[in-house]
């Protein structure tokens, strides 16, 4: 499989952009929920017939319509989630695409050779951003650092 790590802003236009270039729909998506809270857990328990697989990390749901996940995920802080293209809806590891989610943005999608590395960087370019908080936080760092310097000096 082959993977691009990009720092993508997460927002629904954008996930539903790069889920339309996939081809992927909530018929042929698996959602992974990564959380071991409870409370998730038991909220889960309203989408019983969508539940594929309960793991100690994780929770596997198929056929989940993405504004009932919106819903989900709005009333349960879960940080990571990965959603995954898959060829049959009841297998986990037969997948063609994987997106996974960290902290509100889109860090590494993977897919299969059927999709062409170089278009999909293209696609997936400008969607990229750059991470100004960090950038702003160096800088305030390294200002504290000079005006320390400073009055050291003088």
């Amino acid at each position: 499989m082959n993977s691009i790590k990009y720092n993508i802003k997460l927002n629904i236009k954008v996930l539903k952009s790069i889920f339309d270039y996939f081809n992927m729909n909530e018929n042929n998506t698996i959602i992974e929920l990564h959380t071991n809270r409870e409370k998730a857990r038991e909220n889960i328990n309203e989408y019983k017939d969508k539940v594929i697989l309960v793991t100690n990390e994780s929770i596997y749901l198929k056929k989940l319509p993405f504004g009932k996940l919106y819903y989900f995920l709005s009333k349960n802080f879960i940080p990571h989630v990965i959603f995954y293209k898959a060829n049959n809806i009841n297998k986990i590891n037969d997948c063609e695409v994987k997106i996974e989610i960290n902290s509100f943005k889109i860090g590494k999608i993977s897919f299969s050779d059927k999709y062409n590395i170089n278009k999909t960087k293209e696609f997936l370019k400008k969607y990229r951003t750059i991470n100004i908080e960090l950038i702003i936080l160096i800088l305030i760092v390294l200002g504290g650092l000079l005006v320390y310097f400073f009055k050291m000096l003088g």
